[in-house]
């Protein structure tokens, strides 16, 4: 008895230490040791319907690895592969990585014909087949052949040599033969067999872009992604349709660099709202003839040209363009030889309709696949090659995505949240809109990847109190293996807060999403500061079930671990109501965000432990708006604030976006005055920190000085951190602004600094 006493008495420290430990601010921002959470290796794509491409990265170096779903045996196809990138210009270098099985057995076909012919010097190179997995990737202007040899290193280098490609938007053809870029507002086409550059517009200068995007169809239009992309491939690789863009009626905008002893300035087309925007028109040129053929649209008519899309033999070619107004978006069939137009397909809208950027074309005469909210809920839309549009499902819930279409079951796969809006889950349903399956279990927010065959898929799931884990999946059988995740051995170890989701009921009938997170100790009888972190535009949600150790990192759980409850909390216009809620947002930005916020305020108040001479909020971008706005127009609500880069008045911010939800300021004179931030400075008499980059293309400094300026002129006190040079934002200087963030809490909250 004696022996077993003494070892329990050696076990208890130990006991009562695990899961007490306390975070390091370091360690909240990922700087300090050891890590809670690591990188995983990153899902590349599916190379068939058995095997799969990752990235694994470690000791700064990458490894290729290609998976067998089957054996789980790992070969690896390319070591410290990325290496030398770092010697390369930063806008010369592009990869080709091949997702579609067709084009990679392509590609594959044709490098293994030309090692059979001999026509690369390489010992890695053979007659045979059975050792080659090939892949192209391009460095340094060259392309790179690599074979699955797990003693191979680099590979050897083929002196194809691209030129000069100054804009990182190259994309591959879908046969993988060819790659298709822009340099100096001109688009060009590489042939890999040839080793020959093909120039297909000559006429591209500062102001007039051939498949090159302007900024605002970038930012607003094609998407951050696009990487000013605006040429897309037909499915035959024989065809390019591209934007002709004519940037010269929108504004210029100086940008001013504040380094150095003289200031250089960089000039920004942007358009405010009401102002001129470019003049867009699609065109299609043959790469077998050279000719280009424009669209024959109204030049005259003030509009959005963008997003075409072929049926799958490259015959028939659509694109969309949407009014000024953005409450009514066609499609037009297009002919690609003389360029005559008939709209096949319309939508109107009584608030704003949204493009169909998802497009999945189906085999035959079958037609096309979108997800798109014109009947409510975001839901998978049929279009036939006539034009015909049908709903396929019938949900009150949003999908986000497709992912697949099995032509032989004619089964759609997709993501969407079910009917939990805070969770992502696979989904499958018949091309008839029946038999709707629901394939991932797990409480949480899945993001899944299809082989090609529909056989298996790798699923990254996390939720709130559990990171990410990855899991190989077969769709058949539902057995599934374990990959990897995100959590490291150290993650039990701290006693992290606690995270809590929970609704929010309005007086006019809405449950209002919400999470957060409370202190590891919490006492219901202490009182406690709160923080809203919020975004808040439109269709824009940020209560979700899954890990939050993105950009904000640990930050919420280092706060509750310091007695600071974080919440966020989603208005009616955040996606979970859909578009009926979200519309009553329309010519009205900043009213519904408030009087949600309101009364999630008032919800809080009820609990008992919330201190509510310390409520604060933080936000940036369009959350900074919000954050504004709650100490102006909220005064008698909110009483501390962080504002980052933030909108202030709608007129100032640009058109796209802006007219989506308020129309023209001539159209909405009123709207517009009850939205800026600026007439409401009198009610303020809160704590206020207020940052922005000077370098900022998106909410241009020009809003933070506008509204500094009516604070200052009403005798308003607030304290302000310019970060020069920085975009939209802050990066390079991230970790200074998340020490200044949490300074300014720890200071108004507890009368004390933090430690720097």
């Amino acid at each position: 008895m004696r022996i077993y006493l003494v070892i329990v008495l050696m076990f208890i420290p130990a006991l009562l230490s695990a899961g007490d430990k306390k975070l390091t601010f370091e360690q909240a921002l990922m700087y300090g040791q050891p890590r809670l959470t690591k990188s995983m290796d990153k899902f590349l794509t599916w190379v068939d319907d058995e095997s799969f491409l990752m990235r694994r990265s470690y000791d700064g170096k990458k490894e290729l690895i290609k998976y067998d779903a089957e054996s789980g045996e790992e070969v690896i196809l390319m070591k410290d592969y990325n290496d030398n990138k770092k010697t390369i210009d930063s806008k010369a270098p592009i990869s080709l990585l091949y997702s579609d099985r067709k084009l990679w057995e392509k590609c594959r076909a044709r490098l293994i014909e030309a090692a059979a012919k001999n026509q690369f010097a390489t010992p890695h190179f053979t007659k045979t087949t059975k050792f080659i997995e090939s892949i192209i990737y391009e460095q340094a202007y060259q392309i790179k052949l690599v074979d699955g040899n797990e003693n191979y290193g680099m590979g050897e280098v083929v002196p194809v040599s691209l030129g000069e490609i100054y804009d990182d938007n190259s994309t591959a053809s879908p046969d993988g033969i060819k790659v298709a870029y822009t340099r100096n507002n001109d688009l060009y086409y590489f042939d890999l067999e040839s080793g020959k550059e093909h120039r297909l517009t000559t006429d591209g200068n500062d102001s007039l872009m051939n498949g090159y995007a302007s900024w605002i169809y970038y930012e607003e239009i094609l998407g951050r992604g696009s990487k000013y992309k605006a040429f897309w491939w037909s499915p035959d690789s024989k065809k390019i349709a591209y934007l002709k863009t004519d940037d010269s009626p929108v504004p210029l905008f100086p940008l001013v660099k504040t380094s150095g002893r003289s200031r250089e300035v960089e000039w920004q087309r942007y358009p405010k709202a009401g102002d001129p925007n470019p003049s867009v028109s699609m065109w299609v040129v043959n790469l077998e003839t050279g000719e280009n053929v424009r669209m024959k649209t109204d030049p005259s008519k003030d509009e959005y040209i963008c997003f075409p899309f072929w049926d799958d033999k490259s015959e028939s070619f659509y694109f969309q363009k949407m009014n000024r107004g953005q409450d009514r978006l066609e499609i037009i069939r297009g002919d690609q030889k003389t360029g005559e137009i008939k709209r096949v397909a319309k939508i109107l809208q009584n608030s704003w309709v949204e493009f169909f950027d998802q497009v999945t074309t189906l085999p035959g005469d079958e037609g096309f696949l979108f997800v798109n909210d014109l009947h409510g809920w975001r839901s998978i839309i049929h279009l036939s090659r006539e034009g015909e549009l049908k709903r396929i499902t019938d949900q009150r819930w949003p999908i986000e995505e497709i992912l697949g279409y099995d032509e032989k079951e004619k089964r759609i796969y997709f993501h969407g949240t079910g009917e939990n809006t805070t969770e992502q889950h696979l989904f499958s349903v018949g091309l008839d809109g029946q038999n709707l399956k629901k394939l991932t279990t797990e409480r949480g927010y899945h993001e899944c990847e299809l082989s090609t065959g529909f056989t298996y898929m790798v699923d990254t799931y996390s939720s709130v109190d559990h990171p990410k884990k990855r899991y190989l999946v077969n769709l058949n059988t539902g057995d599934k293996k374990f990959l990897s995740t995100s959590a490291t051995e150290h993650f039990e170890d701290y006693d992290l807060g606690k995270v809590e989701m929970f609704e929010i009921p309005t007086k006019d009938g809405y449950n209002l999403k919400a999470l957060w997170t409370l202190p590891p100790d919490f006492d219901p009888d202490k009182k406690y500061p709160i923080v809203f972190s919020v975004y808040g535009g439109p269709s824009v949600g940020i209560v979700k079930n899954r890990f939050r150790n993105r950009r904000g990192l640990f930050r919420d759980y280092y706060m509750a671990q310091e007695g600071i409850i974080v919440i966020s909390v989603d208005n009616r216009g955040a996606g979970h109501h859909g578009k009926k809620a979200s519309s009553e947002m329309h010519r009205n930005l900043g009213y519904y965000e408030m009087h949600d916020l309101f009364e999630a305020v008032d919800y809080v108040k009820k609990k008992g432990f919330i201190d509510t001479t310390k409520i604060g909020i933080i936000g940036g971008s369009y959350g900074g708006y919000v954050a504004l706005m709650a100490l102006t127009y909220g005064a008698d609500y909110f009483t501390h604030g962080i504002a980052k880069y933030s909108v202030t008045d709608w007129k100032n911010y640009d058109n796209v976006y802006t007219e989506r939800y308020m129309d023209m300021p001539k159209e909405n004179k009123s709207g517009y005055e009850l939205a800026n931030v600026c007439n409401y400075v009198e009610k303020f008499e809160g704590n206020l920190l207020i940052t922005h980059g000077t370098m900022d293309d998106n909410v241009h400094i020009h809003h933070t000085y506008e509204f500094i300026d009516a604070m200052e002129l009403m005798g308003k006190n607030f304290e302000l951190m310019i970060y020069p040079n920085e975009r939209h934002g802050i990066r390079a200087r991230h970790s200074h602004s998340m020490k200044l963030y949490m300074d300014f809490w720890f200071r108004h909250f507890f009368g004390k600094e933090l430690e720097w």
